[in-house]
This record gives C-alpha cells, sequence and structure tokens, in this order.
C-alpha cells in the first residue's frame, strides 16, 4: 500500500505543478497573442491532439501486460510488449504527422472560422510535435506498467512546466504564433529524450530488441480493440467541444469557453491522476487472484478522490466568477462563470466512473468500457454540435454536463452488475457518502458568506476562510479512515509532540 500512496502522490504531483504553472502563464498568453490569437493556439494544438484518433491506445495494453508480466517476473515477454508497442507507434505517429501535412488546408478551413495560409503553415509545424507526443505517450507506459510513477511523472511534470512557462516568457519577449510552436516542438523533443534515458535505467540497461510471440501480439491487439474506443472517448471528451466551437462560432469563443473549462477540468483531472495506479495495480492483483485487495482498492481509492472533487466542486461554485475576474479580467468572468460552473458539475458526475473504469479495464475487460466509449463518444458529438448552435458556449457547456449525467448512470448500472467485487450500497455508504456530506458543507458555508452585505472581495476572503476549516475538519472526521489517521499523526510534529 505505501507503494501505492507514493505512486499516487507522485502522479498527483506531476499534474498540480504544471497546472500552477499555467495558471500564471495562461493570463500572459491571452493578454499577449490576443483573445483570437490564443484562440487559435487552442485550436492547433486540439486538431493535432485529435489526430490521436491514430493511436490504438496500445499504452493501456502495455501498461497492463508489462504490470502482469513484471508481477510474474517475466523479463522476456515485458520487452516484447515494449517493442511490439514501439512498432505499432512509429506507424500511428507517421500516419498522423502525414495527415496533418497534407490534410492542412482543409483542416483549417472546417475547424478555424476565419483562417489563412499562416493558420495552415501552424498546423504542419504542429504536426512534428505530434510525432514527438506519440511516443512519449507511448513510452510512459513502460515506468507505468512497472509501477513507477514517479518516474514518469519528473518528466512528465518537466514538459508540463517548461511548456506554459518558456510560451509566456517568448511572448514577452515579442514572440508571435508560430514561434510559440516551434517552442513547444523543441521542448517534446527533449522530453522525450529524457523519458528513453529513463526508461533504459529502469530496465537496468538490458535493452533489446525482442519481437512477441503470437500469443502477445494476440493479447495486446485483443485488449487494445476496445480500449481504443475509450481513448475515442477520451479525445473527444478533451478536443471535439473546442472544434466544434471553433467551426460554428469562431476562434475568440474558443478561447472564452476554454479558459474557464480548462482550469475546471484541470483541477479534477488531479484527482484522477492519483488513482490511475488502481489500473496497473488491478492486473497484478488480479494475476495472482488477490480479489480482497481490489474491492479494498475500489472503496478506498473512490472515496478519497470524491472527496477531493466534492471539495473542488463546492469551491468552483462558489468561487468561479470572482476567480475569473481577477484572473483574466470582468468579460471572462460574465462569459466564463457559468461554464465553469457545469464543467465542474459534469466532471464531478463523471469522476464516479473513475475507479470502475480502471478496474474494469485492469480485469481485461476493455469490451465493456469501449462499448460505452463509443456510444458516449457518438452521443457527446451529436450533443455538443446541437448546444453550440442552439445555445453558444453555454450551450456546450449544458451539453457536457447532460451527456456526464446519462453516461455515468448507465455504466455504474452495468458495472455493479457484471463486474464489481462490491454492492453499489456498500459502494455508496462507503466511498461516496462521505465525500458527499463535506461537499455539501462546504458549498453551504461557502454561499452564505458569498451574500454577507459587505464588499465583494470580502465575502471571498471569509469564505475561503470557512470553507477551508470545513474541507480539512470534515475530511479528518467524515473521511479519513483511522488508518489513515494514524500515519498522519505519526508524520506531523504537532500530533508527536502531544504524544
Amino acid at each position: 500500500m505505501s507503494q501505492a500512496l507514493h505512486n499516487a502522490a507522485s502522479n498527483f504531483l506531476a499534474g498540480l505543478l504544471p497546472a500552477m504553472v499555467l495558471l500564471v502563464a495562461t493570463p500572459v498568453l491571452v493578454h499577449g497573442l490576443g483573445t483570437e490569437g490564443y484562440g487559435l493556439l487552442v485550436l492547433i494544438l486540439s486538431v493535432t491532439s485529435y489526430m490521436s484518433m491514430f493511436d490504438i491506445n496500445m499504452t493501456a495494453g502495455s501498461v497492463k501486460f508489462i504490470a502482469e508480466y513484471h508481477a510474474n517476473r517475466d523479463a522476456r515477454r515485458v520487452m516484447q510488449v515494449i517493442c511490439f508497442g514501439l512498432v505499432i507507434y512509429t506507424v500511428i505517429a507517421a500516419a498522423g504527422a502525414s495527415f496533418l501535412i497534407l490534410g492542412a488546408p482543409w483542416l483549417a478551413s472546417v475547424f478555424a472560422k476565419s483562417f489563412d495560409d499562416q493558420t495552415v503553415r501552424l498546423v504542419r509545424i504542429a504536426a512534428l510535435g505530434f510525432v514527438f507526443s506519440q511516443f512519449q505517450a507511448y513510452l510512459m507506459s513502460v515506468p507505468q506498467g512497472l509501477q513507477r510513477y514517479d518516474i514518469s511523472g519528473r518528466v512528465e511534470t518537466a514538459f508540463g512546466i517548461l511548456a506554459p512557462l518558456f510560451s509566456a516568457l517568448f511572448v514577452l519577449m515579442g514572440a508571435q504564433l508560430i514561434e510559440v510552436i516551434w517552442l513547444r516542438n523543441v521542448l517534446g523533443a527533449l522530453s522525450l529524450a529524457a523519458l528513453v534515458m529513463s526508461c533504459i535505467k529502469l530496465l537496468d540497461n538490458r535493452v533489446h530488441w525482442s519481437w512477441p510471440e503470437k500469443s502477445i501480439r494476440e493479447r495486446m491487439l485483443g485488449f487494445t480493440a476496445f480500449a481504443y474506443l475509450s481513448r475515442v472517448a477520451s479525445i473527444t471528451y478533451a478536443h471535439a467541444d473546442k472544434l466544434v466551437i471553433g467551426a460554428v462560432l469562431g476562434a475568440r469563443d474558443v478561447a472564452y469557453f476554454t479558459v474557464p473549462a480548462l482550469l475546471a477540468n484541470r483541477i479534477f483531472s488531479l484527482a484522477f491522476r492519483s488513482i490511475h495506479m488502481v489500473f496497473p495495480m488491478t492486473s497484478a492483483l488480479l494475476a495472482n487472484s488477490r480479489l480482497a485487495e481490489v474491492e479494498r482498492l475500489v472503496i478506498q481509492a473512490t472515496r478519497y478522490t470524491f472527496y477531493l472533487n466534492a471539495a473542488a466542486v463546492a469551491a468552483v461554485s462558489v468561487l468561479s466568477g470572482w476567480f475569473l475576474d481577477v484572473w483574466l479580467g470582468p468579460e471572462f468572468a460574465e462569459k466564463g462563470c457559468w461554464i465553469m460552473a457545469l464543467v465542474a458539475g459534469g466532471a464531478l458526475i463523471d469522476s464516479l466512473t473513475n475507479v470502475p473504469s480502471l478496474v474494469t479495464d485492469g480485469g481485461g475487460r476493455t469490451q465493456l468500457t469501449g462499448s460505452f466509449a463509443l456510444v458516449r463518444c457518438v452521443a457527446g458529438l451529436l450533443a455538443v454540435y446541437s448546444g453550440a448552435m442552439l445555445g453558444g458556449i453555454e450551450g456546450v457547456a449544458l451539453a457536457h454536463f447532460g451527456t456526464s449525467a446519462v453516461f455515468t448512470v448507465a455504466f455504474l448500472t452495468v458495472f455493479f452488475r457484471i463486474v464489481s467485487p462490491v454492492s453499489i450500497w456498500t459502494w455508496f455508504r462507503q466511498a461516496i457518502a462521505p465525500g458527499a456530506g463535506v461537499g455539501l458543507l462546504i458549498a453551504g458555508g461557502g454561499y452564505i458568506c458569498s451574500g454577507l452585505p459587505v464588499d465583494r472581495s470580502l465575502q471571498v476572503a471569509i469564505a475561503i476562510a470557512v470553507m477551508a476549516p470545513v474541507m480539512l475538519v470534515g475530511g479528518w472526521f467524515l473521511v479519513f479512515q483511522e488508518d489513515v489517521r494514524v500515519k498522519i499523526r505519526q508524520r506531523l510534529p504537532c500530533f508527536r509532540r502531544v504524544q
């Protein structure tokens, strides 16, 4: 369990530190590039990221089978898994980059409402970054499959910090959009090189080419075939809304939607990062038939992450308008307040499926998660497009929220009937109810403070002063279990002095 906590903390920090830098860098990029220029940057990055549709999600299969073979101390098959993945990703990188380069005029005309030759050139330059990102995404599976999230976290943290930080510095020095994209390409290459060296060291320098036997190829491709559908849904959720807004409404509205949605999604991605280790851990535990530990993992991982997510939604619902006003100005606050709240609410609903989907995939049942992913992908695209046409960016946010609610209920219903080692009542009572209770207390306290007859800044200060202790005290008594409280007491000096 200590290894699990270490992995969770490493993966969490790999998301937290870049998010903090992005928080500072975003206003610089928005004001330096202009609202439309920043929106165009988001569109280009979304287009290139959407080319990850070529990625058949061999990464998920690699994590699973590296974890499984490593648990059985089969180093030969670990190398076979890695080599097979590298072949697949070479093809993926070549196909995606070719499509971006050759199809740049069409992509620019479809997704950027107002475009020129410069936009086409930017898409083609970003194709190089796509190649680096694909190999980096795959090689992350090596330390993650070996449950060394500290290593993958270091590399990811470095790129996540340097990319927005240097982009902001370049913009302050007068750089234009083309220089920012070239900078990201260079940083992507350096990040990939660092990851390659880390993987070689992690494998004790015993790296050699080993073509996988037929059984491994069949297992990986069979697992990946359905895991790919989950990949499609993930990419769609992350990028399709921006592409639809760009095509229907224009780059300026992309910026107005992306900034609040990006912040909300970053907050909730942190909690998900802390439990991603559930996937390889489930594979390793089931490889040795340790079902009782899987049950405990499901309860505990859900209990603590939902508590964090519920607290985050409570804070966002109370503070979003004030924060956007201070961060980027009243125009973004006016347009983005409800978007941020709706995206955060949808993300909270989605978070209910995080651990169940990881456990399902870890058990090799990707046909279940993949089928839901395919249906959600189609329904989500239709909902987002309809929302953009009927209600603008607010309609897109409502579409996200509604899609999250419908498919979360559907997936959990199937999960607890077919897959789950625990009953839905036990899961709700032990994993969901404590965090939900604390979240309601935080939101209630914050809204009471926001209605006080004082200056807005003082309202916010009082609300934060009330919500933070409610979160800590509520978490201590309602969420943290006794073994966790004991560990905290042992680590904090104030408790040791009392003892």
